[in-house]
């Protein structure tokens, strides 16, 4: 059965192709809404909302397809091309579509890494989970005073007071250092203790969980960084929910408060007194998509893909570089969503200002033709660690969704990042924590 939806849904791709030649990118952008949504829909269907690959091919279709909706249905014919647009639409749905069939390939088979499997028996050693623990709480609490004093020094405590152009201008290596590894640290706490630590809250236990309240709206509030605290959150219901039914009451939830985050778009980083005018401004405008968060993705496509420049772009080795510390490689090469920004909008750039970018762009300059396969298997590598047995499929899954869901905006260096930073030290943590296994801790 699955098979034969596969090859219904390639069909569709061959009908959106000869729709692209015949140049009707309008009959092509509905053939493409169509197949996707179904895409969606068999995703869902055998593999649940919350798990990795479900959450990113859903919001990878928002990004997907804000520019070519502007275009098409909201006359935004000045800054888009067609032709880019359903050349991106084709190369994106491919993609998406090797995706799925690979994972549907894989679906009957659960893996057991041994490595892996060993850690998870250790956890079972109470000794040693205890100190895996109290080591991330502790962690936890100085990462999170580091973080907010360190931002308090700089901005001050007054909403505001941080402009969108500080906020990417901010580039130190401690400051993504502690937000990148932080919320890594937080989901494997909140995993530690829904598997192994079934005990009464302790002290620790009601300070790490109000410290953790408190990052996520001074990060909201404060710094107006919308896109980690609802990473962090739906990491955190994959903990709880992975694999199976979610409450209607937090999808209801997740709709309110998707709304509500959108229009707080409008009035983050500015002052109090000025959030009623913002509000009225961008109520009072003709709503598109390219006006939401997902508007840049198809901004960055209609530059690059049709501009013999984009051949000059960082490569995947030089994104690569770009992730290591500057400290460590003070010279390394600029990250591609920076080279992009640096290159096309020179004043965002010098004002210390950045943009959201597009992995299936930053793809298509490494790998051409060949981008739908080899970025499919690319993800691949990392969704399937999350079909390890036992609890520690559980957090990886919980980890894949945190860094994965929103990834459709990143750069290959971004995504490095991400797993350098937070699931490295994360294992830093558990091998730090093997000398205690036979202690009475």
């Amino acid at each position: 059965m699955k098979i034969l939806v596969h090859f219904f849904l390639i069909i569709l791709f061959f009908i959106q192709l000869l729709l692209y030649i015949g140049e009707e990118y309008k009959s092509q952008l509905i053939i493409f809404e169509i197949s996707y949504i179904l895409l969606i829909i068999f995703t869902v269907r055998y593999n649940y909302l919350v798990s990795p690959i479900s959450l990113f091919i859903i919001i990878s279709f928002f990004y997907i397809s804000a520019g070519p909706l502007d275009l098409h249905f909201f006359n935004n014919k000045d800054s888009l091309n067609s032709q880019t647009m359903g050349l991106m639409l084709l190369i994106s749905y491919s993609f998406v579509e090797f995706l799925l069939l690979f994972w549907t390939l894989m679906s009957r088979k659960s893996f057991n890494i041994s490595l892996i499997s060993n850690l998870n028996n250790t956890l079972r050693n109470q000794s040693y989970s205890r100190f895996v623990y109290f080591t991330l709480s502790v962690l936890i609490v100085l990462f999170v005073f580091t973080y907010i004093f360190k931002f308090i020094l700089m901005y001050g405590l007054t909403i505001g007071s941080m402009s969108r152009g500080e906020l990417f201008s901010d580039r130190s290596f401690m400051l993504t250092l502690v937000k990148t590894a932080l919320p890594v640290f937080i989901i494997a706490y909140l995993w530690l203790k829904k598997y192994y630590r079934n005990e009464k809250n302790t002290t620790l236990d009601y300070l790490v969980i109000s410290l953790i309240i408190i990052f996520s709206l001074f990060d909201v509030l404060f710094k107006g960084d919308r896109r980690v605290v609802v990473s962090l959150v739906v990491g955190i219901i994959g903990i709880y929910y992975l694999h199976k039914p979610l409450p209607k009451k937090y999808i209801i939830s997740g709709l309110i408060g998707a709304v509500l985050l959108y229009f707080y778009g409008a009035v983050r980083n500015r002052p109090l007194y000025m959030w009623s005018d913002n509000l009225a401004y961008t109520l009072s405008k003709d709503f598109s998509p390219s006006s939401t968060e997902f508007g840049p993705f198809s901004l960055i496509a209609n530059y690059l893909m049709k501009d013999e420049f984009f051949m000059l772009m960082p490569t995947l080795w030089s994104s690569f570089l770009s992730a290591i510390p500057g400290f460590i490689y003070p010279d390394r090469p600029l990250a591609s969503s920076l080279w992009f920004v640096k290159n096309y909008f020179t004043d965002i750039y010098m004002s210390g200002g950045g943009l959201a970018f597009n992995i299936i762009v930053d793809a298509v300059l490494n790998f051409g033709y060949f981008t739908p396969l080899v970025l499919s298997l690319f993800y691949m590598s990392f969704f399937i660690l999350g079909k390890q047995k036992g609890e520690m499929g559980v957090l990886i899954s919980a980890l894949l969704i945190y860094s994965l869901t929103f990834s459709a905006r990143f750069d290959f260096a971004a995504i490095f990042q991400m797993v350098f930073y937070g699931w490295v030290m994360l294992a830093f943590v558990f091998l730090f924590a093997l000398p205690f296994k036979k202690s009475k801790f």
